[in-house]
């Protein structure tokens, strides 16, 4: 077949997408599933990413399944931090293709507020990876100062008034656990846009 056995590099990553992308569709769905079956892990992270409602949920619905899907994995023994990073991922992409200020704001600070409680309540302390979820966090912080630059320009006096009232609440409402205030840092650049 000419692949290894494991995935350690890129080569053997293209490697294998060519051997699969060749295999009958009927095959996969079938290894797919076996492995569903065997490993709860896998299942919910399939589940996530293929949820296929999640394009035709409003901002606040796909806010509410975010909390919903972090706390029950919140609720696990030892909650993955592989799966709440999908979930966060998840809801960049939301935001990614969204043109609302208001509506990124209210998805990256989502993220930001739900891994800071993860963190506080355990996530990644297990196995020693909640670095991962305070990469996950800056991530969030980064996308909405970069989405408060792109589209504060298309923003009507009214905006710009209810935008700069929800982060300066949500900046003052949030204790971060590292000290390291991401919406307080995101709602200075949305002060410093109005004033240039």
């Amino acid at each position: 077949m000419g692949i290894s056995t494991y995935i350690e590099t890129v080569e053997d990553q293209y490697k294998w997408e060519e051997v699969l992308l060749a295999v009958p569709k009927e095959k996969l769905v079938n290894l797919i599933v076996d492995k569903m079956t065997r490993d709860s892990g896998f299942c919910r992270e399939v589940y996530y990413k293929i949820d296929k409602d999640k394009g035709k949920r409003s901002i606040e619905e796909v806010i509410n399944k975010y909390e919903e899907y972090v706390n029950n994995e919140m609720e696990k023994r030892v909650p993955d931090v592989n799966i709440l990073t999908i979930l966060g991922e998840e809801i960049f992409e939301r935001a990614e293709d969204n043109a609302v200020l208001m509506e990124c704001l209210k998805l990256y600070i989502s993220v930001i507020e739900k891994m800071d409680n993860a963190i506080n309540d355990g996530a990644g302390f297990y196995n020693e990876n909640e670095w991962e979820l305070f990469d996950l966090m800056d991530r969030s912080g980064e996308a909405m100062v970069e989405a408060i630059r792109e589209l504060y320009a298309n923003l009507s006096e009214k905006d710009i008034e209810a935008a700069s009232d929800f982060l300066q609440n949500k900046a003052k409402q949030y204790n971060p656990i590292d000290g390291e205030n991401r919406v307080m840092a995101a709602y200075e650049v949305f002060i410093a846009k109005g004033s240039e």
